[in-house]
């Protein structure tokens, strides 16, 4: 009779390691490590796998694919051990070393604006997990990814920031970019747009600093009385709505970079009076408009137009003042003061006297001057047609 010996069947572990690439210090990698039951190379659900190694302790549990995965970064150079284990299993194992990076260091800087009003300029790149990184020789913030941050003071112009990667092994890379830094508000300046006359809108116009980097022009935005304005390289429009009187311009230039500079201008816009009389003929025009009929018409006396003078006056806003018993005549027009007497040639402006060719007469109750010299002391312009025996007053007043 035979004797018959059971044996009981246990199967082992096999464990294979792939990496997402060299395993060095201070370099972030992924760990893949697959079971598989040896013999057959099955996969193993459910397996215990535990990873150690110079700074790295981690534990997972394989999937239907008896996988684990584990982010690692090794903080020294030694060996990495993988050890799988299950019930019923012989145990599995494998060992990775961590390796001194040889790879040469590099390093990417990210670009940034070429030009900037703020003193401290943030850089930011990419270089080799465990560099370290220096900008201008200043130490950045290097995270475990590669990726790093940090800050460099600008003086005022062109600075050139140099950001250095060095590796463990004292091998060192360097790149470099160019920023210009600029505080100077831009210049600006406003036109003087002229004489203005019975005119509700203006075109004004003016000059900015343009600002160049290289070849590439940055104008600056401009807006007048808060309304953007059109530039074309330094020099900049705009249209703008105006009333009788004076008007204040206001215009404000920010360059590409947020610097801001101000500038304002008054402007004048006078509202122009037009009279024209007619020797002889009682009815004036005013603006191209008929007025009420003159007690008496102007006329020619010794080679001299006389016209009514309290009607020139008060047209022009002038006030008028007649003493009967001096015969005295006072006109005053903003602080003028103009004195005259009936029958008298002498004539006080402002305390300062004149001589004119014709003295004030009355007329049918209406004093009547020399209407050239009246109308240019009160700031008219005046002209005279021969032919239609027109006299023709004008004045820009300021309202």
């Amino acid at each position: 009779m035979r004797n018959l010996v059971h044996f009981d069947s246990i199967v082992g572990l096999k464990v294979e390691i792939v990496t997402s690439g060299p395993l060095n210090p201070n370099k972030m990698a992924t760990i893949t490590a697959k079971v598989t039951e040896i013999g057959t190379n099955a996969p193993v659900q459910g397996a215990n796998v535990n990873i150690e190694g110079p700074g790295i302790k981690a534990s997972k549990t394989t999937d239907k694919d008896g996988i684990a995965t584990f982010d690692v970064t090794p903080n020294d150079k030694g060996v990495v051990k993988v050890v799988a284990s299950k019930e019923g299993r012989i145990i599995g194992m494998a060992e990775i070393r961590v390796l001194t990076d040889t790879t040469a260091p590099w390093i990417e800087l990210d670009p940034v604006h070429p030009i900037t009003n703020r003193p401290q300029q943030e850089v930011t790149g990419r270089t080799n997990p465990g560099n370290t990184v220096t900008l201008n020789g200043g130490p950045a913030q290097v995270a475990q990814d590669g990726s790093f941050k940090g800050t460099v003071t600008l003086k005022e112009g062109l600075n050139t920031i140099v950001g250095e990667a060095k590796n463990a092994q004292g091998m060192t890379v360097r790149k470099m970019i160019n920023v210009t830094l600029d505080t100077t508000p831009p210049n600006l300046f406003i036109d003087d747009p002229g004489y203005l006359v019975d005119v509700t809108e203006v075109e004004i116009t003016g000059r900015v600093d343009v600002m160049y980097n290289g070849d590439h022009e940055y104008p600056a935005k401009v807006t007048v009385n808060g309304q953007p304005a059109q530039v074309t390289h330094d020099i900049w429009k705009a249209m703008v709505k105006v009333n009788p009187g004076r008007n204040t311009i206001n215009v404000e230039a920010t360059d590409a970079v947020g610097n801001r500079n101000t500038a304002s201008r008054e402007i004048l816009v006078y509202k122009r009076t037009i009279i024209h009389l007619v020797i002889d003929n009682p009815i004036p025009i005013i603006n191209g408009e008929p007025a009420a009929p003159l007690d008496a018409p102007p006329f020619i006396s010794g080679g001299r137009t006389m016209v009514p003078l309290r009607f020139i006056a008060e047209a022009f806003g002038a006030t008028v003042n007649y003493d009967a018993t001096t015969k005295g005549i006072t006109i005053t027009l903003g602080d003028m003061n103009i004195t005259m007497q009936i029958g008298n040639t002498t004539v006080m402006v402002n305390g300062k006297s004149y001589t004119i060719d014709a003295p004030p007469v009355i007329v049918n109750g209406m004093t009547f001057v020399p209407v050239r010299f009246v109308a240019e002391i009160l700031g008219a312009r005046v002209d005279y047609d021969a032919a239609t025996r027109t006299v023709t007053i004008t004045r820009d007043l300021l309202p």
